[in-house]
């Protein structure tokens, strides 16, 4: 698992610099595919991060052209994120790349072996789910 993580993270990092974002600015536009407009919470709570490391992703994300703020309608107080035109295009075509790299390593296994394949990766989902990330209950805690 160790080495198929190492490559995951190579891989974003190619995509990173071939769509000029860093890895949590990449983060943060993926957020936007199912979400017409977020807030600074929201960002932060679906990152993982707090809301000032958002500000500094959102600022580099606003200097690139990719994604606007605005006041909230129903609460000035709120400022809502959305992606800009050219965002909107970055992100789609990021996921076309995406998905046509993955579709490329699909290809490369016969019809059993992709069906395999896929299911045991979501029999490892599953499991990954079931599993807090800090790890299992230490075993003198469940004395």
């Amino acid at each position: 698992m160790e080495e198929l993580n190492k490559r995951c993270h190579e891989r974003l990092r190619v995509q990173c610099d071939l769509f000029a974002v860093n890895e949590s600015e990449l983060r943060c536009l993926r957020l936007f595919e199912n979400q017409r407009y977020m807030t600074c919470k929201g960002i932060a709570a679906a990152l993982g991060v707090v809301k000032s490391r958002v500000t500094k992703i959102v600022e580099g994300l606003e200097r690139k052209g990719l994604v606007q703020r605005m006041p909230d309608p129903a609460d000035s107080r709120v400022i809502l994120f959305s992606l800009t035109g050219l965002g909107r295009d970055k992100w789609a075509t990021a996921r076309e790349h995406v998905q046509a790299v993955n579709a490329a390593i699909l290809e490369r296994l016969s019809a059993a072996q992709r069906a395999e394949l896929l299911s045991a990766l979501d029999m490892l989902k599953v499991s990954m789910d079931a599993v807090p990330p800090s790890g299992p209950e230490p075993a003198w805690e469940r004395l």
